[in-house]
């Protein structure tokens, strides 16, 4: 086994573990973009009951006699409801910000993940250049050895064609 063979498993074990670090990164991708998703809904679910309550109450107000107490009673109501609107987009915004951060996590995932592959492809060739460096050197040799062997020839024939 040659040093560049060595290398090459190497490169290819790092190629791997970027590879690995690659899914992880789309799994986190995908965590956070679902996250982004159900803060969302949270906040349409959340605006769609406060809308909801706010028909129940005027509807309320409708159906009878009211005092203006009751009428403050309800406009507290819906603003209590509507303050809670900004901690629904807070969370919104925070899925949103992890979420970027794991597209960037990705990008980076991916940029060392190809960087890892041009680096095996490049000990992969060198290796591949060395074997044939190597097969070109085992047949030299053997022509080598088989011209020392035509010219030279064997002691026993050179005797024989001495006497004939």
């Amino acid at each position: 086994m040659g040093t560049l063979d060595g290398l090459l498993r190497i490169k290819q074990f790092r190629e791997g573990k970027a590879e690995r670090e690659l899914v992880r990164a789309r799994l986190v991708l995908e965590e956070a973009s679902a996250a982004t998703e159900r803060a969302r809904d949270d906040l349409r679910n959340y605006e769609e009951q406060c809308r909801q309550r706010e028909q129940a109450l005027y509807q309320d107000l409708m159906s009878r006699v009211v005092h203006k107490s009751d009428l403050d009673d309800v406009e507290l109501d819906i603003k209590l409801m509507r303050e809670q609107i900004p901690t629904y987009q807070k969370a919104i915004d925070e899925a949103v910000a992890a979420e970027e951060q794991a597209r960037q996590g990705l990008a980076q995932a991916r940029l060392a993940h190809q960087d890892a592959i041009r680096m095996r492809e490049k000990f992969t060739e060198l290796v591949s250049i060395e074997t044939a460096e190597q097969v070109q050197e085992a047949l030299r040799v053997e022509d080598n050895e088989m011209e020392e062997v035509r010219v030279g020839g064997n002691p026993a024939m050179q005797a024989e064609e001495a006497a004939a």
